[in-house]
């Protein structure tokens, strides 16, 4: 962003042969819930880039954290004349200030796309009131999984398995993953196998220095199968899904590992192999027995009924509801099967004995 910001200030070509575009509209969305929200983004914004997703660049994802540089960074973007749309999320959830450093930042740059401004709810749509609203109505959205087919694709159709695993406590979720993880690998000659904790001390960098730590290492000619796992932990309601949900997006949409805050950056290769495996907790309810927690999601009066699909966490993290296949989302129930293997029969030798 910084050479394009000084080459923008050095150039004359680009400001003599573009038009300024002054097409800003708000997006009222607070009817529709979290999920729909994300579908309509998903919706329009194919729409406005000829049915491909855009650049992370062209999306700027509002949140109470959003920064005056993340926002002069954006509009750098959306006056370069390198994206043909530019979509900003969440308006509501930005800081007053930080909306009127975006609504002064609108105002005065010379924009050469248009520009969407995303609201769940009426928060600060004042601010913006002076820019024409969205007709809703006509916006004939798709479920979910219809937008799959602009996803990232590797060049092999069984070569991306994106995985999700719900379960009960100690019903064998991370079991279940960790078998899978070794079926799959089996008849590759490199395996690499990377497992994340996703929890309020969560960095996209540090799964980025892992990833190119390990592919480092690799000879040229040797393409690896690479899985990635992320144990999502309940407490990462306390600090939000806004990070984990970007990553996400960035990885299963466009193929690239990307941390906005500090730009570093990793693409995943369309001739390599990989596994995405994103396990959701069970949701216990808090009293003052710790030692005997209830369930909230499953809950025993729906241990038959319940899916994967179901989880609430998902609400939060609705590129999984467009990438992950029907069948791809695994309800671990109670009792999966452990294996007995030497080192069982090693602890259970040890109990034994005592």
């Amino acid at each position: 962003l910084n050479q394009l910001e000084g080459y923008l200030q050095n150039s004359t070509r680009l400001e003599d042969c573009q038009d300024v575009v002054t097409n800003i509209t708000i997006h009222n969305l607070q009817s529709y819930n979290a999920i729909k929200q994300y579908t309509y983004f998903l919706h329009d914004m194919l729409s406005m880039n000829n049915g491909v997703h855009a650049l992370p660049a062209a999306v700027l994802w509002g949140s109470s954290d959003t920064s005056l540089n993340e926002i002069k960074d954006f509009l750098i973007v959306m006056s370069s004349g390198l994206c043909s749309a530019g979509h900003v999320i969440s308006v509501d959830q930005m800081t007053p200030r930080s909306r009127e450093d975006l609504l002064h930042g609108l105002q005065g740059s010379k924009l050469r796309c248009p520009v969407a401004l995303l609201f769940g709810a009426q928060d600060g749509i004042d601010t913006f009131g002076h820019f024409p609203t969205e007709d809703l109505g006509a916006v004939q959205l798709k479920k979910p999984r219809d937008y799959s087919q602009p996803l990232w694709h590797p060049e092999s159709a069984d070569a991306n398995n994106i995985w999700v695993v719900c379960g009960r406590p100690g019903a064998g979720k991370s079991r279940w993953v960790s078998e899978h993880v070794k079926q799959v690998s089996t008849d590759s000659e490199v395996a690499i196998i990377l497992s994340f904790a996703v929890h309020e001390g969560f960095n996209v960098a540090t799964v980025i220095e892992r990833f190119t730590a390990e592919c480092s290492t690799l000879e040229n000619k040797i393409l690896p199968h690479i899985s990635l796992i992320f144990d999502v932990y309940s407490e990462i309601v306390q600090c939000g899904f806004a990070m984990f949900a970007q990553f996400l997006h960035h990885l299963l949409s466009l193929g690239i590992l990307l941390d906005e805050e500090s730009g570093k950056a990793a693409s995943l290769s369309t001739k390599i192999k990989f596994d995405v495996y994103v396990e959701l907790p069970a949701i216990l309810q808090e009293h003052d027995d710790e030692s005997r927690p209830s369930t909230i999601w499953p809950g025993k009066d729906n241990e038959e009924r319940w899916v994967a699909q179901e989880h609430p966490f998902l609400q939060h993290l609705p590129v999984l509801l467009v990438a992950v296949q029907f069948d791809h989302f695994i309800s671990v129930r109670e009792g999966f099967p452990f294996i007995v293997d030497a080192k069982a029969q090693l602890v259970a030798t040890y109990y034994c004995l005592q």
